[in-house]
């Protein structure tokens, strides 16, 4: 009710029963809506939103905190995405998915990775030891990328 209906106004001394029931039930639902979500959202969160008399304030303050999260999130992503390096501790398959996942999330929150920048990137954190299996590969991607030029020209 606090949600999907405008607060209701204040009582005066010529306000009817109706009016004093339906104020007193959308008061109780405004409070029980705002308990809930304070219970159900992280301490982060919690922290950093002013307090708010109706349900419908809290929401707002709440999306607002998430678009900056989101925000931050996306600049921590891009710079462990440049950041990262093979280590040579895991596989170099599980490297080079890690950094595609990354670049998923990335793209998520629309930050555009093309293809071919996360292909050369990925090379690129690969040691030099790798060196003929990052040759094979670059060889292999402008040849691809010949035959998709063609056949686009042909068309």
């Amino acid at each position: 009710m606090a949600i999907n209906e405008e607060e209701t106004p204040p009582l005066t001394n010529e306000s009817d029963a109706e009016k004093r029931k339906n104020h007193k039930k959308w008061n109780r639902c405004n409070c029980l809506s705002m308990k809930l979500l304070r219970v159900n959202i992280s301490k982060g969160i919690k922290g950093s939103i002013p307090e708010c008399q109706t349900v419908l304030e809290l929401l707002a303050m709440i999306d607002e905190q998430f678009i900056e999260t989101d925000k931050s999130k996306a600049s921590t992503l891009i710079k462990r995405f440049s950041s990262l390096k093979y280590d040579g501790k895991r596989g170099v398959r599980e490297h080079i998915m890690n950094m595609r996942d990354i670049a998923a999330q990335l793209r998520a929150r629309d930050v555009g990775i093309s293809n071919t920048y996360l292909v050369h990137h990925i090379l690129n954190s690969l040691p030099k030891k790798y060196g003929p299996f990052k040759g094979f590969l670059e060889t292999r991607l402008s040849k691809e990328n010949e035959k998709s030029i063609y056949s686009e020209n042909r068309i």
